[in-house]
């Protein structure tokens, strides 16, 4: 008992924004507010270090800062490589600098499959182009002043991320109060969401629409108490900024509806009226990127809401699961895949909404009307944010928008558990709210924050290790005029090989890659041509969300051709819809060209083999 003391309630700093509600929940009007003096209560809780605000703020910077650290010395990745192809005047066709994030549309796809740039077994209306003008620009301008500098660049990133956490902190401490936003700021800086943004320098348009978003939000939430003409005209230019930052703002639209919604003392068309700030935005935004046809079609990793959405609908679901299971758990990547079976992803996520909605009713069974509108619109609000985002593979990275309403849940969810105003009588609610409170402490307190420094490291070490293979590659073939490179076999880093191949960023002038999987056998049948056959349960390419260039209801058949840069694919044989066998035929002299075996290290030479011989080529060479 020597480490406990009675619970002080002042807390010095600045005065919050607005009014705070109680941030007790069994406790009467206003004597809960950490703000406010009270007299010593009976409970004891655990003694906690006093900061100003202004040093809490930089504290959760600073922590944030070291648990993102290693994201923060990556090196350049996957698309940061197709940006400088394109700033470089290098890629297949001109780009402006506000369409850096087009990376494939109708008018160069087909020259893209003839060099190599894309992979034979592209969807033939294959289209990867988004529309962020803002995120575009900011790539420009990064590389017209620092060049080829990634570290710089990530500083430039973390001012994003950190305009992100003071924004989050300001709405917080302006709803809960003090105390309550100091847990919830902490729990979303550190979160590993954040990890993949901070990491890889295309995926800062997460960072953008965040850090303009959550400031514009909170504009938007004074305006429609203060209605001051400046709040309004200043949350709808930080709400059209943030759309130029990307189509992550979309998320936003659930914060807005929520918090209308939970409002009691307006007028339906006043709350119509009082969303044109983000309304009107909004739907410029999507006329505009719906008249220039923005959007991927033919993708199985991303699948268009209004381009695709009957693939959008058949994989929401599972999608929807595996998020609220990473949000909750703080898991990476690869914990959940489509390995394991429907009904146990789907039902793990219903009990880990129900136990948290659970515990937070019962905390705040008493507290005033005002901190369960808040909560309502959060809630609402995080869970709703997830629907935008479902058109991608589910990732971390992804969860910026909805563990912005998350973690003030879960701080909610804390204060109320550890620091009660009354001890409560042992009772199952009451239980049930310390033990969910327990396992939350542990996912976003410990293994959320671990799980975004080893995030950080996977990235910097797959940069690392792309850079290495770059090598290898460029001592092979040393200038893009002198050798085509086909490689036989290879995984998603081959596919990008050809924009990173040469740091000036030309490309090869035909590059192929044949397989995208662990192991294939090829036999060669003839001096022109050859077989390859890979295991029925990999095929030679991935199917459905694991290719990023092949949607999973593109109807191919065994018998069906796609033509190459110096070769003709015919599939031979299918089991499950999956490709299992293709037959290459060559044209004359591609036997002879430089022939190559992507494994994690470098790709090395990987002749084919004599007629009438079989050889393997896998991952480890």
């Amino acid at each position: 008992m020597s480490q406990l003391r009675q619970r002080e309630t002042t807390t010095e700093g600045e005065p919050s924004v607005g009014e705070a509600p109680p941030s007790s929940a069994a406790v009467p009007e206003n004597e809960g507010d950490p703000r406010v003096p009270g007299p010593p209560s009976a409970a004891w809780t655990l003694r906690i270090p006093h900061l100003s605000t202004r040093a809490w703020v930089g504290l959760v910077l600073a922590i944030g800062t070291v648990v993102h650290l290693s994201a923060l010395r990556t090196r350049f990745l996957l698309d940061d490589f197709l940006h400088m192809s394109m700033l470089r005047g290098r890629f297949v066709a001109p780009r402006h600098p506000l369409d850096l994030y087009n990376f494939v549309d109708d008018t160069d796809r087909s020259a893209m499959i003839a060099q190599g740039l894309l992979p034979w077994w592209s969807h033939p209306a294959l289209t990867i182009k988004f529309f962020r003008p803002l995120s575009s620009a900011l790539v420009w301008l990064d590389h017209s002043l620092f060049g080829a500098s990634p570290s710089v660049m990530h500083v430039h990133s973390l001012l994003w991320w950190s305009a992100m956490v003071i924004g989050a902190f300001a709405l917080y401490r302006r709803f809960l109060g003090e105390r309550i936003a100091r847990i919830a700021v902490l729990l979303f800086a550190v979160a590993p969401c954040h990890a993949m943004p901070i990491a890889w320098l295309a995926n800062r348009d997460a960072l953008i629409s965040l850090g303009l978003g959550i400031p514009a939000l909170f504009v938007y939430t004074r305006s429609r108490e203060t209605r001051a003409p400046r709040d309004v005209g200043l949350a709808f230019v930080l709400f059209a900024l943030a759309f130029g930052g990307g189509e992550y703002t979309l998320s936003f639209t659930a914060y807005v509806l929520a918090f209308e919604l939970v409002r009691v003392d307006d007028s339906i068309g006043r709350r119509i009226v009082g969303m044109l700030p983000f309304v009107i935005p909004c739907a410029v935004y999507m006329a505009v990127r719906t008249a220039l046809h923005y959007g991927p079609v033919g993708s199985g990793y991303y699948n268009d809401p209004f381009r695709a959405p009957n693939l959008f609908a058949f994989f929401a679901p599972r999608r929807l699961a595996i998020l609220v299971l990473q949000a909750f758990a703080g898991l990476d990547n690869e914990t959940i895949t489509w390995s394991h079976p429907w009904w146990l992803v789907l039902g793990s996520a219903i009990a880990c909404v129900a136990l948290l909605g659970a515990a937070l009713r019962h905390l705040l069974r008493e507290s005033d009307g005002s901190l369960r509108r808040t909560a309502a619109w959060l809630a609402v609000g995080a869970l709703l944010a997830l629907f935008p985002v479902l058109a991608v593979v589910p990732n971390q990275r992804v969860l910026g928008a909805a563990m912005f309403g998350f973690a003030p849940l879960v701080a909610l969810l804390f204060d109320g558990a550890w620091f009660p105003r009354v001890l409560p009588p042992r009772a199952g609610r009451a239980e049930l709210a310390q033990a969910v409170a327990l396992g939350l402490g542990f996912t976003q307190l410990i293994h959320g924050p671990v799980t975004a420094a080893l995030l950080g490291d996977h990235y910097r070490d797959s940069s690392v290790q792309f850079a290495d293979q770059m090598e290898s590659l460029r001592a092979q073939i040393p200038s893009p005029d002198e050798a085509d490179a086909i490689v036989v076999r290879g995984t998603g880093g081959a596919l990008f090989a050809p924009f990173g191949m040469f740091a000036d960023g030309r490309l090869p002038r035909r590059y192929a890659v044949l397989a995208w999987t662990q192991h294939v056998l090829v036999i060669r049948t003839d001096a022109h041509g050859f077989d390859m056959i890979a295991s029925s349960d990999a095929g030679v390419f991935p199917w459905g969300e694991g290719n990023l260039y092949l949607d999973a209801v593109w109807d191919i058949e065994v018998g069906e051709t796609f033509p190459g840069p110096g070769f003709v694919a015919t599939i031979t044989d299918m089991v499950d819809g999956r490709v299992t066998s293709v037959h290459f035929d060559l044209e004359d002299g591609w036997a002879d060209r430089l022939w190559l075996n992507e494994t994690p290290k470098a790709y090395f030479r990987a002749d084919l083999p004599p007629e009438g011989v079989g050889r393997p080529y896998e991952s480890d060479r």
